[in-house]
């Protein structure tokens, strides 16, 4: 019964739920730039810079622009200094090609269609009749 009722709750909570995609993007493209910059300070190792070097200005770029984020509540900036700067041998197309989002996602795709078809398919068969009905819930 307790399980049946917290159920309930959690599916009149989120009847109606909205995701905002612009919002999630937006979200996405300010930390994206912190997160590839061990994959970007990779590939310009691979081109014979220095991994120290790079390193120290990743580190530096990445202090500026996350004060100017977060105490001036500018844009993130950090790619643009890295694009500029001489010392990664990329070319603006390269380091904008390893930004893409799809490059960090890992095995998240796949685990989820995992679970789907492993776990969670077996576990609601026998109910599907089920899904989609409507209740009125007053909390």
């Amino acid at each position: 019964m307790a399980a049946d009722a917290i159920i309930e709750i959690g599916l009149n909570v989120t009847d109606g739920l909205v995701v905002y995609e612009n919002m999630i993007n937006k979200h996405i493209n300010e930390e994206l730039p912190f997160m590839a910059t061990e994959t970007i300070l990779m590939e310009a190792v691979k081109r014979g810079g220095d991994r120290q070097d790079l390193h120290e200005i990743i580190r530096e770029y990445s202090m500026k622009a996350a004060y100017r984020v977060k105490h001036e509540g500018k844009d993130n900036n950090l790619i643009d200094l890295i694009i500029k700067d001489d010392s990664f041998k990329m070319s603006k197309e390269e380091i904008l090609s390893i930004m893409h989002p799809k490059n960090f996602v890992g095995r998240a795709p796949e685990q989820v269609v995992e679970f789907v078809e492993e776990t969670l398919e077996p576990a609601i068969s026998e109910f599907k009749e089920n899904i989609g009905l409507k209740i009125d819930l007053h909390v």
